[in-house]
């Protein structure tokens, strides 16, 4: 099979995946109550491997390529790769498909040398509507932060704890503790904790679901809620985030600029075509006026 074909073949599956993924759900453990978001996923790969590791393409593959990709966030399986298992070079030598010998692509304009391989990864790849489980390590009127694995990070902000649940700041505990023993051991700071409606105290694990999930770079994080009868993201948020995000340009007209901004601004000039993003080219008469009145309004 050419390089080429396999390149066609591998974008029309990754399409497929797209497609779809938003139908797809991690299913539900009925022992824990939580969903499994640990899965695995065969992947083809096309990588380049270094002279160095032409006797053993095996582990070059592994040093240069999968082992960078552990505990990162990776849009091509939508989420943290943990691990992998199975690596095999696909290439196989033209005259025995059955051969242990296998082809690796190499060229005279670079020493590099290139091969297809399948690799199983282990990916960490929670979903909006998913129930996880976390350990609280910080609680504040705001928020309650979460930590999941031991390694990523969780927020629930107060818009998404049941109203029902109160925050008990350390101040109003105060009184009742400062009759205690000076050889009594120190405390660790915090702002204070929540305790729920039956007046049990928030600490230990957490169930939550995924209201929303945050990528920055190669790092995760979630948004989560407390709330049971929520569909994650829409209900539950302010007037401001359901606010649809629009475009903050804005082309303004020489009678919409004051006679005030006009003489204030008359010495700022403009090009006289100014090209959108969107391929629309846009006019301005090179007076003063018609410069003064967008100057004003980019302040």
């Amino acid at each position: 099979m050419s390089s080429a074909k396999r390149s066609s073949e591998q974008q029309r599956n990754v399409a497929f995946v797209k497609r779809h993924k938003k139908a797809l759900k991690n299913p539900l453990d009925e022992t824990t109550g939580t969903s499994k978001c640990i899965v695995r996923v065969p992947v083809s790969m096309y990588v380049s491997l270094a002279p160095t590791y032409m006797g053993e393409p095996n582990k070059g593959i592994k040093k240069q390529h999968l082992n960078p990709m552990i505990m990162k966030y990776s849009s091509d399986v939508g989420g943290v790769v943990l691990g992998y298992q199975n690596l095999e070079i696909k290439d196989a030598s033209p005259d025995d498909e059955l051969s242990e010998h296998k082809l690796i692509k190499v060229s005279a304009d670079t020493p590099f040398g290139f091969a297809w391989c399948s690799v199983d990864l282990y990916v960490w790849q929670p979903q909006v509507g998913n129930v996880i489980e976390g350990w609280v390590f910080i609680q504040s009127p705001s928020h309650i932060g979460l930590l999941i694995h031991d390694a990523f990070n969780a927020s629930i902000k107060k818009t998404t704890i049941p109203p029902e649940w109160t925050f008990i700041h350390n101040e109003d505990i105060n009184g009742s503790e400062e009759g205690g023993n000076d050889g009594d051991a120190e405390q660790p700071r915090s702002l204070g904790h929540w305790v729920d409606e039956n007046g049990q105290q928030l600490d230990g694990k957490l169930k939550f679901t995924v209201r929303n999930v945050y990528t920055t770079g190669k790092v995760i994080s979630l948004e989560g809620s407390l709330l049971q009868d929520e569909v994650p993201g829409q209900q539950n948020r302010s007037q401001a985030e359901n606010l649809p995000v629009v475009s903050n340009k804005k082309i303004i007209f020489d009678d919409e600029v004051s006679t005030e901004n006009k003489a204030s601004h008359k010495d700022l000039e403009l090009s006289k075509r100014v090209k959108e993003d969107n391929g629309e080219e846009i006019v301005y008469e090179s007076n003063s006026s018609s410069s003064s009145g967008d100057s004003s309004d980019s302040e």
